[in-house]
């Protein structure tokens, strides 16, 4: 203000004087020094002004400099509160996620044992629950993450349907809860593999799914996904949430998205949260590319919420079920059910297998149709809660229809899974399943129900499938100090065949490290005593004395996953950081990168391949797994199925100037043919590993070798498995038929009064009827059981007791 005020005086000063200078005649000397007075009165004038306004220049940039270093402590004031946040969402994540890794951990292992089908339906509703649990609490970090810019995506191979399928399976006991049925439209044009963030695509997918469910009392929530646009290997792909709630008003629609805001404090009040989970939604679809936004809503009728992602499409393909058997070719359908919108999802997935589709709306027009249709069904989809006549009572209505045949029966439900089974299993229907239903679980299913004897088609991704052939026998040291952690990553290690020893601290870890030799240490972060970087660092400062230590790969397992922390285990030391909850296949991925094939390297010095042991030392292969042969057999068939090609394979990289992969494949086969035993592949593959490592082209002669070991090693194997299964089946025929009479004579005692543990018990009989002379006989049985004509069965049960 003051410099504004002292150049306008200043200017004004000069114009009044430069008007009086020209207004003075110049006639003579005294004028002419009058006027030269002037000037330099206007000039002493300027210099003062100018001085002043330097003066005030000066006091402006002592206040700036002043306000700088002010603004520079209260910089520093932020920076320091940010971090402190950051320290604490570390340690508090770690928290929390160390029981939670103990929760799915154990969960994941109980799954892996024998369960009925009812402790299963538990089980995997409990994983379901926690896995939820934890998405939860990921979003509460998250947010300060996002905040803080230090959260990071992943960009992995994602099975998308599964993706979907995986979602819609945690939410529907939720909208089971409500009451409103939870439903999926499958657009068939979307990649089946993209790349991209599992976790945070779903996150986005759970918050607009709970959101749907919370403001819907009745009808249905409806998540459709579509193909936006493919180009240059990207796709744009759009999801969106439908539902028949309560819908928002036009104040509530503009608070949308907004941090921490709610549409409104009456609702709010009703049906609780914290106005997080759409504000993360929005960071999220950004950070995935995309956008999120409300596409429409009305008032008592429903929202219709979506968004976008731009993900890379995978090169992985998987091969999906496009057809079903010659036999089971135009299929006649019938769909039951008096949600139209749940006929419409089932219908466009139907039709995509190539059936001939007819929708019912009730269970009265369902039988009308079967009684009045010039053509029988073959299969019915028949909804379990419907008005007037439910799918019980519609099923035992049809049942009474005399001049057609039955058609096999599917019950869906989005209720209570215990009823149905109970109440199907008194009925005789073969099969339910549970909404929402995915095209995955419904192909499986109609398999099963249509043509039980053959074995269930699967969706398989098209790849080298990861399994632990390549770290089988290796020996881990486990760093941890939690007790249920240990258990669990105990019995995941020991399932495939790894040896494991215990460390509670980095203190015992040390001590362990110097007496014994590891493939691998796995190391936990937060301990008592010696936390896990510190004794990381000591390991490696152990290298000085002995190579081992600098090679030895330490892999990090820790409940902290910012960043920084990430950055803090590679900085130790460490060869790679895994976070908890343990993604078993994480860690056998990573197990295999650095520990696989690690354990035999000395080449076996048998050269000569004059008979099978020369090419296949099945002796030598047994004592290394304690004589187990069962496990050996398994060993040598995922051996040929996924290695009979390997001297193509290497070749072909060799052919590409590719000789570190190359290099890499050889090293890998090389350590699996020396653990089953293939010796003359074993030695014919170190010489091949050792050339290319030193960057050297392998001759014709070395890949004639190479191809030779491996045809030579693929039939040896082949005629030893085939040689195997042969004894076996000699084995199993002294039993089979006192084993088989014991059953029979369960079913016939039991078929009036048990039928559907005679149905079981038909089952455990299929193994031991197969390939025998009695296996055209078994198979009627079970048809006439399939079709609950038992005196026809009974009579069949006799006649295969008298002949055996």
């Amino acid at each position: 203000h003051l410099l504004e005020k002292g150049l306008k005086s200043f200017f004004d000063y000069l114009e009044d004087s430069k008007k009086e200078i020209h207004e003075i005649p110049i006639t003579s000397n005294d004028e002419f020094g009058k006027m030269n007075e002037n000037i330099n009165k206007s000039i002493n004038i300027s210099v003062h002004m100018y001085k002043e306004l330097e003066d005030l220049t000066q006091n402006l940039e002592v206040k700036i400099d002043e306000r700088t270093k002010e603004l520079k402590k209260e910089r520093k004031k932020a920076l320091d509160a940010t971090n402190a946040k950051s320290d604490f969402l570390a340690k508090m994540s770690h928290e929390i996620r160390t029981p939670m890794n103990a929760v799915l951990g154990m969960l994941y292992l109980t799954q892996k044992t024998n369960l009925n089908l009812m402790q299963d339906n538990y089980i995997s509703k409990a994983s379901s629950a926690a896995k939820s649990l934890l998405a939860i609490i990921n979003d509460i970090l998250d947010f300060s993450k996002i905040e803080a810019g230090k959260l990071s995506l992943e960009n992995k191979d994602i099975l998308f349907n599964d993706m979907i399928h995986e979602t819609m399976d945690i939410m529907s006991f939720n909208a089971q809860e409500k009451g409103c049925e939870l439903l999926a439209y499958y657009d068939n044009n979307i990649p089946a593999v993209i790349k991209s963030d599992k976790l945070r695509i779903q996150q986005i997918l759970n918050n607009l799914i709970s959101n749907a469910i919370k403001f819907t009392t009745h009808g249905e929530v409806v998540i459709s996904s579509k193909l936006i646009k493919h180009q240059n290997n990207i796709a744009t792909i759009k999801f969106c949430v439908k539902d028949s709630g309560i819908g928002i008003n036009q104040e509530g629609q503009s608070k949308l998205f907004q941090d921490f805001s709610q549409v409104d404090d009456t609702i709010t009040r009703k049906f609780g949260g914290t106005g997080l989970g759409l504000a993360i939604s929005k960071k999220l679809s950004d950070m995935l590319g995309g956008e999120i936004w409300l596409e429409e809503s009305t008032l008592n009728i429903g929202s219709i919420f979506c968004f976008t992602i731009t993900a890379e499409i995978s090169s992985h393909t998987i091969q999906k079920p496009s057809f079903f058997p010659m036999e089971m070719n135009d299929i006649n359908t019938l769909i039951i059910d008096d949600n139209r919108i749940a006929c419409d999802v089932l219908k466009d997935m139907l039709e995509s297998f190539g059936f001939n589709v007819d929708v019912a709306n009730n269970g009265q027009d369902g039988y009308d149709t079967i009684v009045n249709s010039d053509k029988n069904y073959d299969l019915l989809f028949l909804d379990y809660q419907m008005p007037k006549l439910n799918g019980i009572q519609t099923y035992k209505k049809i049942k009474t229809i005399q001049n057609k045949p039955i058609p096999k029966t599917i019950m869906i439900t989005a209720y209570s899974e215990n009823v149905v089974i109970n109440e199907i299993k008194m009925l005789g229907i073969k099969s339910y399943l549970t909404k929402p239903v995915s095209p995955s679980t419904l192909y499986d299913t109609i398999i099963e129900v249509l043509n039980p004897h053959k074995e269930k088609n699967k969706i398989l991704i098209d790849k080298n499938e990861f399994d632990t052939l390549s770290i089988e026998g290796i020996k881990i040291l486990l760093v941890e100090d939690n007790e249920l952690n240990q258990d669990f990553a105990v019995a995941l290690l020991e399932s495939a065949d790894i040896s494991v020893d215990i460390a509670n601290d980095g203190v015992e870890a040390l001590k362990l490290v110097k007496s014994k030799i590891y493939d691998t240490v796995l190391m936990d972060i937060q301990m008592p005593n010696m936390d896990g970087l510190t004794a990381t660092k000591l390991i490696r400062d152990m290298q000085k004395d002995d190579i081992y230590f600098k090679d030895l790969p330490i892999i990090a397992l820790s409940a902290n996953t910012l960043a920084e922390d990430i950055e803090k285990s590679l900085n130790a030391g460490m060869n790679r950081h895994i976070s908890k909850p343990i993604n078993p296949e994480e860690l056998f991925e990573a197990l295999e990168q650095f520990a696989g094939h690690k354990y035999i390297e000395k080449p076996i010095l048998n050269t000569q391949t004059n008979n099978q042991d020369d090419i296949l030392n099945t002796d030598e292969a047994l004592s290394r797994i304690g004589g187990n042969e069962m496990v050996y057999d398994k060993l040598l068939e995922k051996f040929i199925k996924k290695y009979k090609n390997v001297d193509k394979e290497i070749f072909k990289y060799i052919e590409n100037k590719d000789l570190s992969t190359a290099q890499k494949k050889s090293h890998e086969v090389k350590g699996v043919a020396g653990n089953i035993g293939a010796i003359d592949l074993f030695n014919s593959l170190t010489l091949i590993d050792k050339l290319l490592k030193k960057g050297e082209v392998p001759t014709k002669e070395h890949f004639d070798k190479i191809a030779k070991s491996v045809n030579d090693t693929v039939d040896t194997i082949t005629k030893y498995i085939q040689k195997e299964k042969s004894n076996q089946k000699e084995l199993g025929k002294e039993l089979d038929s006192i084993r088989a009479k014991k059953i029979l004579t369960f079913i016939k005692n039991n078929v009036e009064n048990d039928i559907m543990e005679c149905e079981n018990k038909i089952e455990e009989l299929i193994p031991l009827f197969v390939d025998t002379k009695y296996l055209d006989k078994f198979e009627l049985l079970r048809e006439y059981f399939d079709e609950f004509d038992l005196d026809s069965a009974i009579d069949i049960v006799d006649q295969l007791l008298n002949d055996i």
